[in-house]
């Protein structure tokens, strides 16, 4: 799992090259990709939160080898769900 600020970090370490299967957790805007998961089109954390292990689950049975997932802020519950990545992170 890799985390990402912003959509410009990601495309700029995005490496099209890859052949890995890559996921996508993100959260806001609509996004078009194969294996992409919105976790909140409003950006609602408590939302974010409650859909966050489903989707690390179905990224598991599709066989993702890599999940890019956006950086939340750094503050209550967007703190906490950023603690949950880095460690599936490591």
């Amino acid at each position: 799992l890799r985390l990402f600020k912003s959509y410009s970090e990601l495309l700029s370490e995005f490496n099209t090259t890859d052949t890995d299967r890559i996921g996508l957790l993100y959260s806001g805007k609509e996004i078009k990709a194969s294996f992409a998961i919105n976790l909140s089109k409003e950006k609602v954390l408590v939302e974010v939160a409650s859909k966050l292990f489903h989707a690390l689950r179905s990224f598991d049975k599709a066989d993702i080898d890599v999940i890019w997932a956006h950086e939340l802020p750094e503050v209550g519950l967007g703190r906490a769900i950023n603690d949950r990545l880095r460690r599936a992170e490591s």
